[in-house]
This record gives structure tokens, sequence and C-alpha cells, in this order.
């Protein structure tokens, strides 16, 4: 988490955590750290997902689509 919260500075971020031992005490974490955020959000489920599947949810996420509409708010309040 600390490596994705640099890397956000400059850069949308998906960060999976994985720990256990063994398959049965495997435990999957997926965080969304969106550029300039000052937190990352839990996301996707408890298992891998395929490289097309992070970049489905990432592009339909609720939370990226938030920030690019404040970001065009905002680009067309300087353009008035």
């Amino acid at each position: 988490m600390l490596y994705a919260s640099y890397l956000s500075k400059n850069f949308d971020v998906i960060a999976i955590a994985v720990s256990g031992d063994t398959k049965q005490s495997l435990k999957i974490s997926h965080f969304l750290h969106l550029k300039s955020e000052k937190k990352a959000i839990p996301k996707f489920d408890d298992k891998f997902l395929s490289a097309n599947d992070y970049l489905k949810a990432y592009e339909n996420s609720e939370e990226k689509f938030r920030q690019d509409y404040n970001t065009l708010l905002e680009f067309t309040k300087e353009l008035n």
C-alpha cells in the first residue's frame, strides 16, 4: 500500500496484496488508488482476475467516473 501511495501521485494504481502460506489460508485484497487521491479504495473480489478484467473494472468504476467528471467540471469552469 505504501508503494501504491507513492505511485498514485502520478498514476492511477491497482494494488494487489496476497498473504497466506497455503491455499486454504490464502487471502487476496485489491485496492484502487486513483491519481492524487489520499486513500485507496478496496475493490474487486477476493480472487485473482485476468488483466482484462482488472482493466474493465477500473474503466467502469464509479470512483474513476467521479474523478473524471469532477476534472471535466473544473476544466469547464476555467474555460468560462
